[in-house]
Parts: structure tokens; sequence; C-alpha cells
């Protein structure tokens, strides 16, 4: 029980991390869209000259993208600046590693790489009542995902009103899914295993 307590709290975790890095991307992406869209308006006046540029900034406290856009005329410089953080990337690599040796190390290794690689990670079937339980989280964890696929799918078609302002709702919906069918199954494996 300890281990798939262990591993449905980390791949909730995981889940979070995953959306933030996700959404932090996407927002970077939409704003970067925004300032290409308002360069390409300015770019019919007559004398105009813009370059984009992408620099790669490694910082002692941040790890981070800059694109910066540089122009105006020759006399006005113009010098545009967006910066995204690749510091959720990096803290979803450093958790990831040791939650995979964790895994790797608590697993059948007679199944191999390929199999550990592919499956969840929550499956516990070392004995019949062990696959019993297992059915029964893994069923109540499918019919979550039958419920709440469609609710939080209902939420895009709202979804265009709301772009401007949370451009990463469909990240969050998604890996929401994924958050819920994973709490169901670890509620109901604990339950179950209880019982």
């Amino acid at each position: 029980m300890k281990k798939v307590v262990i591993e449905t709290t980390v791949s909730l975790v995981f889940y979070v991390l995953l959306a933030i890095a996700l959404a932090t991307t996407v927002n970077g992406f939409y704003e970067m869209q925004q300032l290409y869209a308002q360069m390409e308006e300015v770019t019919f006046e007559e004398g105009e000259t813009y370059l984009l540029g992408n620099e790669f900034v490694i910082d002692i406290l941040r790890l981070e993208t800059t694109f910066t856009v540089y122009g105006g005329t020759e006399s006005e410089p113009e010098n545009v600046l967006y910066t995204f953080s690749m510091l959720p990337w990096g803290i979803l690599i450093l958790f990831s590693i040791p939650w995979m040796i964790y895994s790797y190390k608590t697993r059948n290794r007679a199944l191999g790489f390929s199999m550990f690689a592919s499956s969840m990670t929550e499956f516990a079937d070392s004995d019949e009542r062990e696959t019993l339980i297992t059915n029964a989280a893994t069923r109540k964890a499918y019919q979550s995902c039958g419920y709440s696929a469609p609710i939080l799918a209902t939420v895009l078609v709202v979804y265009p009103l709301f772009y401007d302002y949370i451009p990463a709702l469909p990240v969050f919906l998604i890996l929401g899914v994924l958050a819920i069918a994973t709490s169901v199954y670890g509620i109901v494996w604990v339950r179950e295993y209880r019982k």
C-alpha cells in the first residue's frame, strides 16, 4: 500500500509541475506572438527595420530564454525585450530524475525497461488480492475520466472569451483530467486495500 500511495502522490505532483511548466511556455509564446503582431503592424512605416533575436541566458538564480526585438529607425532605435523563465522546466526535470530512479528500483526488473517506460507506476499486482484491488481502482479511475473529461471539455466552449487572460487553459484542463483520474485511483486503491 505504501508504494501505491507514494507513486500516486508523486504522480499528482508531477502533473502539477508539468502544468506549470507548460503554462509558462504557452504564456511566453502568447506574449511573443503579441509582440510580433505589434512589430508587424509597425513594419509598414517607411524606414522601420526589425530583427528578432534569441539569447539563452544562464544566471545563478534563474534559467531563462530571452527574446529581443530590435527595431525602429536609425535615428530612434527601439528595443522590446521579453523573457520567459525556464525554471519550471528545470524543477520538473530535477523532480523527475529521482522519481524515475525510485520507480525503477521498486519495480519488477524482470519485466525490462520497455515495460517500465510504458506502464503506469501506480499499478500493484504482486498477488491475487492486489490484482483485484488494482482492477477495481482502475475501473473507478476510468469512470472518473468518463465523467470529468466531458465536463472539462465543455469549458473549452467558452475558452475563446478568456484566451487573452488564460492562454494555457487547455493545458490545465487536460492535466486536470489526468490528476482527477490519478486521485480517484489512489483513493479507491487505499479504500479497497483497507477492507
